[in-house]
């Protein structure tokens, strides 16, 4: 694979910032591309702090409104049945 095709890949998903555009790997294959490529979105969803999120991780944004979600349908649950 040839580094346009990762730049492309890249900047598709939103990456457009030259400077860690510089640092893509070249791959031998497609299964090391997509394993590269995994192991970023992990990182970059369950570790990498967020300025934009409070500095939690996307993972810990979207945990909360699933909590924030399930507490308030809870709740909203046990008004109906009251009546």
């Amino acid at each position: 694979m040839n580094r346009e095709v990762h730049v492309q890949f890249w900047e598709g998903v939103g990456l457009r910032c030259p400077a860690l555009l510089a640092y893509l790997k070249a791959y031998e294959n497609v299964t090391q591309a997509r394993q590269g490529i995994a192991a970023y979105f992990e990182f970059y969803n369950h570790q990498r702090l967020h300025q934009a999120l409070g500095y939690r991780t996307p993972r810990q944004v979207l945990d909360e409104a699933h909590q924030s979600t399930n507490s308030a349908r809870g709740n909203n649950a046990g008004a109906s049945t009251a009546l």
